[in-house]
């Protein structure tokens, strides 16, 4: 299967949650307005960009995450994109074989339709967080080169990265996206969940990109919400007589449900189908947000609860 989606026992209905995660938020701890370009159209223009030969090509990752945005019906919707990369010792090879660059490149891609500077903050985690780099249009030819240059090797400190990309990310004034890109487990996967707890009450999404299948990163996708879509048999969200979707899940563990986690191949996965992978789950986030109150000023939504 060329992504991958895990059902763990929590899409079930037998999730049992552990000792040791923190209290569960009960209501917004930021709200935001939502942000979007009404004319539709990109946040940086990429027209014609020169190409090197044997380099990847950032126009076709772009107009690939143009359309994509298009078919979710969420053109000109504005993110600050952060992007947070495995550099452990697993990885080595991906470095090595291009496989983290060609990520990257797709990533800036759709960066570019959404992020209003079109200049994204990269980092790398191991067992330590490394330094921050920018990487936009202008240097993403580069983006191995720069990367490695700062990559923290080691083990998998995915909770310590999820908490730098926090720090960027919770003083922003419009939605944010962090991108975690890895190939495994996390060294504590306690406090992982219990950082997913913790940002689920802000305007902030997760995209975990595994680069092959990680279960762990799929819990975390079915972990109960106290907030939840209600869905029918076959899963399409149900909407009541007074136009209400949302109900009180007196067993979750986290405020909402902000993180979506796929694994995909960037070698066999074709531009369109990575920049899919990128927009799936937006719409309906950005819906249950508006509901909650986490994003205010979305039109067409009001606050449910």
């Amino acid at each position: 299967m060329l992504f991958g989606r895990r059902n763990s026992s929590a899409a079930r209905g037998s999730y049992v949650p552990e000792r040791g995660l923190i209290a569960t938020p009960t209501m917004p701890a930021k709200s935001v307005d939502f942000t979007f370009d009404t004319s539709g159209e990109p946040a940086v223009a990429v027209q014609n960009t020169s190409e090197t030969p044997g380099v990847l090509s950032l126009t076709k990752s772009y107009k690939a995450a143009t359309d994509a945005l298009l078919k979710v019906k969420l053109p000109g919707i504005r993110f600050d994109i952060i992007v947070m990369l495995d550099g452990s010792g697993s990885m080595n090879e991906l470095y090595r074989d291009g496989t983290v660059e060609k990520m990257l490149v797709r990533t800036l891609g759709f960066a570019l339709n959404v992020d209003i500077d079109g200049s994204i903050p990269v980092f790398t985690y191991g067992s330590r967080t490394g330094k921050t780099i920018q990487i936009d249009a202008s240097n993403y030819q580069d983006a191995g080169k720069l990367i490695n240059k700062v990559r923290a090797n080691g083990s998998t400190a995915m909770t310590e990265g999820l908490q730098q990309a926090f720090g960027l990310a919770k003083d922003a004034n419009k939605l944010v996206m962090i991108i975690n890109i890895t190939d495994g487990n996390p060294d504590d996967k306690l406090t992982m969940k219990n950082e997913v707890i913790k940002l689920s009450a802000y305007p902030i999404m997760l995209k975990n990109l595994a680069i092959a299948p990680v279960p762990f990163l799929g819990d975390l996708d079915d972990m109960p919400s106290l907030i939840e879509v209600q869905k029918d048999h076959k899963g399409v969200p149900v909407i009541d007589q007074d136009k209400h979707m949302l109900y009180r899940n007196t067993n979750g563990v986290r405020f909402i449900d902000s993180v979506d986690s796929q694994s995909v191949n960037p070698f066999t996965a074709t531009d369109e189908q990575f920049a899919a992978v990128l927009a799936e789950e937006i719409a309906m986030c950005v819906e249950v947000m508006a509901r909650v109150g986490i994003l205010t000023n979305v039109p067409g939504f009001i606050k449910e609860f």
